[in-house]
């Protein structure tokens, strides 16, 4: 196993949504390609967390996670944040392909700045710090995380504009 699985296994786990908006429409449209990739893009920052907590979990499985391959925590931290920069126009997508307005396009802003906040905390991992520290900072991480996504969805839901089906 490589880092490499990360970026692969990111993508059965976006394609539900995909699948389901298809399967509905007979067709892959734009719309379902902004689910897909919100649930893709928002994997990363939330699995480099939980990678960092579990590094020597992994290590001991032989489960080459970017911590455990980049036990500086330099690339576990890029990848994060790459990630957390990228899910701010990502999420906005909805907005700019009409399936939702302004109150979710301001839901997510307003979520997506706690989600880079959080992951900025994160990426101090790559300073000396004791391990109780890092860890923390990867627990917040992966907490906010888990509340990012489904308020982001609730927020997408109440405000969909219903001309999506037909």
């Amino acid at each position: 196993m490589t880092m490499v699985a990360t970026f692969i296994g990111a993508f059965p786990g976006a394609l539900p949504p995909l699948i389901g908006w298809t399967a509905a429409r007979g067709i892959i449209e734009w719309e379902a390609v902004a689910l897909f990739s919100i649930l893709f893009v928002w994997q990363f920052p939330h699995f480099e967390a939980i990678g960092w907590l579990y590094r020597d979990d992994y290590a001991r499985a032989g489960i080459r996670v970017t911590a455990v391959a980049s036990p500086a925590g330099r690339a576990t931290a890029a990848q994060a944040l790459f990630y957390a920069v990228i899910m701010i126009p990502v999420s906005l997508w909805p907005v700019a392909l009409h399936m939702t307005g302004r109150i979710y396009g301001v839901a997510a802003i307003l979520l997506d700045l706690g989600y880079l906040a959080y992951t900025l905390r994160f990426v101090r991992i790559v300073q000396p710090l004791p391990p109780a520290t890092s860890r923390a900072y990867a627990r917040d991480l992966l907490r906010i995380s888990v509340l990012y996504l489904p308020l982001l969805l609730a927020a997408m839901m109440l405000d969909a504009r219903g001309h999506i089906f037909y």
